[in-house]
Formats: C-alpha cells, structure tokens, sequence
C-alpha cells in the first residue's frame, strides 16, 4: 500500500503559535482603547416595582388587569422600559420626580410592547440614595374621558378624538348610507 502525504496530512505545529503572536500584536492596541474609558455615573439608586394595580376612574373599584412592563422615567429622563419585578438602576439623586407609564403587549405579542393609552401615567415623588432600594406598588387609572369616542350609534365608523387634552388633531371620518350598501366601510 503506497500513501501518499501533502502538505494537509502533516500538522502544521507553528499555527498556535502564529495565531499567539498575531493577537499579541493587536493587545498593545487593545489596552490603549480600554485604558482610556472613564466610568463617571456613580452609584445608583434602585427601584424594584411590584405587581401595579389598576383602579378605576374614581379610584373605588380595583380592576384585574394585563399590565406587563412598565415605562419609567426620574426627572423627566427615561430609565428604561422594564418587566415588572426587576431591580431598577437609577442614576439619580435625592429628591426625584419619578413617572410610571403602564406597558401592555401589543396584539400579545412579545416583542411588540406598547405604552397603554387608556392608563393615567403614574407620577410620585421619592427620594433616591445611592445604593438604597426603595420598592414600590403604583397604581394606575383609567382615564375619566376616553381619548378616541366611538358611540355606535349611526351606520358606519365614527372615529373622534377630543384633542384638547391629549394634543391630537380633531379627525372624523363619516361615511352614508349608500356607500355602506356598496360595501365600503363596513
């Protein structure tokens, strides 16, 4: 039996260390750019936000609901948005005005997290030490008067908002008889 060997068959015994001194090159680099970060934010404050409750309009009646995460923000800055249980880092100090805006999946979707219209943001007063941990239940409400009114009562969509509260225009969208029996709109 005859063998044949090339240049595959026999180990190559320096690729070790060619790769060795290749990423040593490179080190000196790397420890230019790390040197010179600078961690300037100091030591957090943190928040860890339990189960919210949901309240009615007038606040008497306490409603089941599918609140998931939850959008904060201290001073007006947002922190993040966050699943509820978790230990929120804040990089504020004393006293903070702390906003708590409810969070629902979008059509149940996981990925697709939306900021839920119908709930009053939830809005506080706390004081932050570094390195404390403050919990925190916020309750949230509905709103009074909804922003977008449907009163089924004529044929056809009806969509208004009321744009003085909410900063939206004014849209209406109406349509007739006639072109609910050509199929249109409905």
């Amino acid at each position: 039996m005859i063998s044949s060997y090339t240049d595959l068959d026999i180990p190559r015994v320096n690729s070790v260390n060619e790769m060795t001194l290749r990423a040593l090159r490179y080190a000196p680099i790397l420890l230019l750019c790390l040197a010179s970060c600078e961690k300037d934010g100091g030591v957090p404050s943190y928040l860890v936000l339990t189960n919210p409750e949901v309240r009615s309009a007038d606040g008497s009646v306490v409603i089941p609901s599918s609140v998931t995460d939850l959008w904060v923000f201290a001073n007006d800055e947002p922190v993040g948005v966050w699943q509820l249980g978790r230990r929120i880092p804040v990089l504020a100090d004393g006293s903070a005005n702390l906003k708590i805006v409810a969070g629902v999946r979008s059509n149940g979707i996981t990925d697709a997290r939306i900021q839920y219209p119908f709930l009053a943001t939830f809005s506080t007063e706390i004081v932050l030490e570094p390195g404390k941990e403050i919990n925190l239940q916020p309750v949230f409400r509905y709103y009074t008067d909804a922003p977008l009114l449907e009163g089924f009562e004529s044929p056809g969509i009806v969509v208004q908002f009321r744009p003085r509260r909410y900063g939206v225009r004014a849209c209406e969208h109406r349509c007739t008889d006639r072109q609910l029996f050509r199929s249109h709109f409905s």
